[in-house]
């Protein structure tokens, strides 16, 4: 067998027991178990997995940008702390997902950032992971479009 067969047949395992148990929770939001089958779930995951319009969207985000960060680390009321540099940003894994990457300057010192961001089918918002030079840290986000659509707010933990 070759090493490609072992991972695809682990990778469909994985995604069968992952489908199982979202079937299990089903039933808490109104659809019967029994009503659910194998060909079933094969089609709602295959629905959920499809890039849609809101990835298209993210799609429009592609190119290379100039960028221009803003921090204020000692309050609003201090002077922020300016930061600047370039972004390339890719659509990624079939058109599921934005990858940014940033290089540039943080407070007079080389600075590198990589980021994912896409739509989560299942969440119904989305989503985003980045890391940087500045620290060890992964950040996850998650949000949606302001109602003027022209502006993309996600929010997270530090």
């Amino acid at each position: 067998m070759k090493p490609l067969w072992k991972y695809a047949m682990l990778g469909t395992t994985g995604l069968l027991l992952w489908l199982g148990g979202r079937a299990a929770s089903w039933p808490q939001q109104g659809i019967p178990q029994e009503a659910i089958d194998a060909e079933q779930i094969m089609k709602l995951w295959a629905e959920m997995a499809a890039p849609g319009t809101r990835h298209q969207r993210l799609a429009q985000l592609e190119g290379k940008w100039k960028t221009v960060s803003k921090m204020w680390m000692a309050g609003p009321d201090a002077p922020p702390i300016v930061s600047t540099g370039e972004c390339q940003r890719t659509m990624i894994l079939g058109g599921r997902f934005l990858q940014d990457r940033h290089v540039g300057t943080m407070l007079g010192q080389p600075y590198e950032g990589l980021g994912i961001t896409g739509y989560d089918n299942f969440k119904k918002k989305y989503v985003a992971v980045w890391m940087d030079t500045t620290g060890t840290a992964i950040y996850s986000m998650e949000g949606n479009w302001d109602p003027s659509g022209n502006v993309l707010s996600l929010h997270g933990d530090m």
